[in-house]
């Protein structure tokens, strides 16, 4: 199955490919964020441990693909109105480039978290990076860098 949709996926166009992505990462956060948030409405209590580290770290990761691929449809929209060419826009050889962006820039973020063990029992009532400073840099520096970048 992931062979077949994998192939289907690679010929379709780069636009047609970026509201699937988008997609993804939309699910991934609400996996997380989702899951947290049930468990503690069915519980009563929010997860301890490992599962609040889990689900913490879903959840930064998560929002942090969505900013990454919102900024990514941002440059590919650009690139398509200001390009005087009829041919699709490239961002290297099967678009690597951008898919290394909006997959490892996440994805470094959410190892410098585990590194500093910044994931756990928030301030609320759920789980996510502990501190609100550290949130500010992991998380919402980079809403604010593609907001200002859009």
């Amino acid at each position: 199955a992931i062979k077949y949709h994998h192939h289907i996926l690679s010929n379709l166009s780069l636009a047609a490919q970026l509201p699937i992505y988008i997609s993804i990462s939309d699910l991934i956060f609400e996996i997380f964020h989702g899951g947290d948030h049930l468990h503690s409405l069915f519980h009563n209590y929010i997860l301890e441990d490992k599962w609040c580290v889990l689900f913490g770290s879903g959840k930064t990761f998560g929002v942090n693909i969505q900013t990454a691929w919102a900024l990514g449809v941002s440059i590919y929209l650009i690139r398509v109105i200001f390009n005087n060419s009829t041919k699709e826009i490239k961002f290297g050889p099967k678009h690597v480039y951008l898919h290394l962006f909006c997959w490892c820039t996440p994805l470094i973020i959410l190892i410098f978290g585990f590194i500093y063990n910044t994931y756990g029992k928030s301030l609320g009532p759920w789980c996510d990076v502990t501190d609100p400073t550290i949130h500010f840099f992991m998380v919402d520096i980079w809403m604010v860098i593609v907001m200002i970048a859009l």
